[in-house]
């Protein structure tokens, strides 16, 4: 038997955020304060569950409520950015304090891309 969500066309249902790119060093102080909570919440708070598109959480959410509301795809957002690859998210939540021009409330994902060249690429949903 197929699952609800073989078969739809995601972009039919999911759209998918509009995003700006910006690499932090390793260890560097942004990157501290990104981590340590001190601009970032946590992704409880964001009030949104972060998971892969055909992730068993995706596809038992869709099951009960029969809706992808509520849910951020990490791999599709990735897509959509423009990237070569689906990367790993290190840290995501609410944007606590504005961040180079960033607002606050906005949704930010960090993910492993340049996590080789001694960097993580944060994502901040732009509003």
């Amino acid at each position: 038997m197929l699952h609800p969500l073989d078969g739809l066309d995601l972009t039919e249902i999911y759209k998918p955020r509009k995003w700006k790119m910006y690499e932090v060093e390793i260890g560097g102080v942004e990157y501290n304060h990104l981590c340590d909570c001190d601009i970032v919440g946590r992704e409880e708070d964001l009030g949104l569950k972060v998971c892969g598109a055909s992730s068993p959480m995706a596809l038992d959410w869709f099951d009960k409520k029969n809706s992808v509301d509520g849910l951020l795809f990490y791999d599709t957002e990735q897509v959509a950015m423009g990237l070569d690859s689906v990367y790993g998210v290190m840290l995501s939540g609410p944007l606590l304090k504005e961040w180079r021009g960033h607002s606050v409330g906005a949704i930010v994902l960090m993910i492993t891309k340049g996590v080789h060249e001694g960097k993580f690429t944060v994502c901040i949903e732009e509003r």
